[in-house]
């Protein structure tokens, strides 16, 4: 039986930026990222707000982008930290847990507009269908971004993530000539994304070509009541986050492919060890859809 061709969407990875503190308390996140913030806005942000709002700054946001926001519990700890202060109910713990979400703390006081805005919640089907939002928006260029805080108590009942992660991935639209591509035609000498077996690794030992993109347009350097004020300082102190992507190289590709079979999900902390440790995937990641993932130097 011949090979089956059929359409994909496709993405090029343009930047990347990863955090993984782990069990960090949310005051040793405070410490480490305010340089990242103008002065005094961490200690009203909460630690996810301050996590995503740090990565989103790596990758340079523009006007004319999407952003989807991914998470599945959001701010667990905050809302823990307002539930332990009753009978006596703490004012500023009631802010923090009703605080605008994630992406909103950061973009707000940086007064910085954007195209599309997308908050997206779920479980097992969060990251896949997040990636099926970035693919569909009509923008140049998605942002998507999310991550977890750690729960204390609230973990222990499955209403709060095991760890404190987030991230922000800059996607961007196949450069001219790669269309072929989209329309589910692989270049010369590249397989089909329906005959490669399924698994984290993808294919091994047959590395696939990686085309580069074009450079993001320069962002201006925020001023002192812009977030991301000190870049320099931002990038002392986040020692746990990890940057990828140069101008005019591609880091990699993301394609979702429509797949017949069993429903099968990819959780968001799941997700996040790709992004973080750069590993290939190839696999069903939300009913419907089949995710690969490409890195050039994987």
């Amino acid at each position: 039986m011949p090979p089956c061709f059929f359409t994909m969407f496709e993405r090029i990875i343009q930047a990347l930026h990863t955090d993984a503190p782990g069990d960090e308390e949310p005051s040793a996140t405070r410490e480490r990222l305010k340089a990242c913030f103008p002065p005094g806005a961490a200690r009203r942000m909460t630690q996810l707000g301050m996590l995503v709002s740090a990565a989103l700054a790596r990758v340079a946001p523009g006007a004319d982008d999407a952003i989807i926001h991914a998470t599945q519990f959001g701010e667990g700890r905050a809302l823990e930290s307002f539930l332990e202060s009753f009978p006596s109910a703490s004012p500023t713990g009631f802010q923090t847990s009703i605080h605008p979400g994630a992406v909103q703390q950061g973009m707000i006081r940086r007064a910085q507009p954007v195209r599309e805005l997308f908050p997206m919640a779920g479980g097992a089907f969060l990251p896949g269908q997040a990636l099926l939002a970035a693919m569909l928006s009509p923008a140049p260029r998605a942002v998507l971004c999310g991550g977890e805080e750690r729960g204390t108590w609230l973990r222990e009942v499955g209403a709060a993530s095991g760890a404190t992660f987030a991230y922000a991935l800059a996607l961007a639209r196949p450069a001219e000539g790669e269309a072929q591509r989209g329309a589910g035609i692989p270049p010369e000498g590249e397989k089909p994304l329906s005959s490669i077996p399924s698994g984290q690794d993808g294919a091994p030992g047959n590395p696939q070509k990686i085309p580069n993109s074009p450079a993001p347009k320069s962002q201006p350097r925020d001023g002192p009541d812009g977030f991301g004020r000190d870049h320099d300082a931002c990038e002392t102190h986040a020692s746990h986050g990890h940057d990828r992507g140069a101008p005019g190289r591609a880091l990699g590709r993301v394609l979702l492919a429509p797949v017949d079979g069993p429903a099968a999900g990819l959780a968001p902390a799941e997700w996040f060890a790709l992004l973080h440790g750069r590993k290939n995937f190839n696999g069903v990641v939300a009913p419907g859809w089949r995710l690969r993932l490409d890195w050039s130097d994987a």
